[in-house]
């Protein structure tokens, strides 16, 4: 191994938030206060892990008065990816298909 690459390994890097953690500052988002108009997300999930999901019955949700929308893998134009680090991590799953581990 080079010695550039050596040093790289045993030298600690600083983390940009450390001091505000360690002080009790940082700002995370369970930490911002709602206002009366916020909007919150729900998540349904298959009961099964694996399955194929062949229809979704959603006419009792969309009864519901305080449901704003429903959003599918359709409601989604362009890159349907939400991965930072690993690029083919969706957002909703449109296909069947197998997720990779890491």
């Amino acid at each position: 191994m080079s010695e550039i690459k050596q040093q790289s390994f045993e030298q600690s890097i600083p983390s940009i938030d450390a001091i505000k953690h360690v002080k009790g500052e940082s700002v995370f988002t369970n930490d911002i206060p709602h206002t009366k108009d916020s909007l919150f997300a729900a998540v349904g999930w298959a009961e099964k892990a694996h399955a194929m999901i062949k229809s979704i019955d959603l006419r009792e949700v969309i009864k519901d008065p305080d449901v704003k929308a429903i959003v599918t893998a359709n409601d989604i134009p362009g890159l349907n990816d939400c991965g930072a680090v690993y690029k083919g991590d969706p957002i909703f799953i449109k296909e069947k298909r197998w997720i990779k581990k890491y």
